[in-house]
């Protein structure tokens, strides 16, 4: 997702997760913005410790597991002229849908998929792309302009999150170092694709 007018945003979350086996729990946490690709997001248990800390930037992207040391992460593309898009029409669901496309070895290998409403061109949900295959969808509920204030991430294996902004600061001045990368040191640095969401 990219929201061209929101440059920057910093705000408070309220977070259902939801097991596959239908089992939920309450996390709260804080999620940084930067325009158009930078992310930020740590979440927190009752006690206020940190149970997941993500970030993507500069390609990267990295997800933390404080209480076990485990650290996952995988490159991602960076937005430089090599991809290419194709636009689509659902007229039974009245939306359209925005493929994102990248080269690799040769081939056209999807990235996202944007859905937008045909009649507002709100977007609704995105799609996102493993090596093909998709592995989150995120479905955008309430909104204010274009800023989203809930969301619903499916991840596969069946695990959801309902996300809620709590007093969303459009434009905050946010530290430098809000998108630096987790560093390696103490941590066992695995493969994002090895990530099991039992393990969140």
């Amino acid at each position: 997702m990219v929201f061209k007018k929101t440059r920057t945003l910093r705000s408070e979350l309220d977070v259902k997760v939801i097991s596959a086996n239908g089992r939920t729990g309450r996390l709260s946490g804080v999620l940084l913005y930067e325009y158009p690709h930078n992310v930020r997001l740590r979440l927190y248990d009752p006690f206020g410790t940190t149970v997941v800390d993500a970030v993507h930037a500069e390609g990267l992207l990295q997800l933390y597991l404080p209480l076990k040391r485990y650290l996952y992460e995988e490159a991602t593309p960076v937005v430089d002229g090599g991809l290419s898009y194709s636009m689509e029409e659902n007229e039974e669901e009245d939306e359209y849908a925005l493929n994102v496309f990248a080269r690799a070895g040769g081939s056209r290998v999807i990235l996202a998929r944007h859905v937008f409403d045909h009649r507002t061109l709100r977007q609704k949900s995105v799609y996102v792309y493993r090596r093909g295959e998709n592995f989150l969808r995120i479905v955008l509920a309430e909104s204010s302009g274009e800023l989203p204030l809930a969301a619903r991430l499916d991840l596969y294996g069946g695990y959801s999150m309902e996300l809620r902004l709590i007093d969303p600061e459009p434009g905050a001045d946010l530290p430098l170092e809000a998108f630096w990368p987790i560093t390696h040191d103490g941590k066992r640095v695995l493969p994002l694709r090895l990530l099991e969401p039992s393990r969140l």
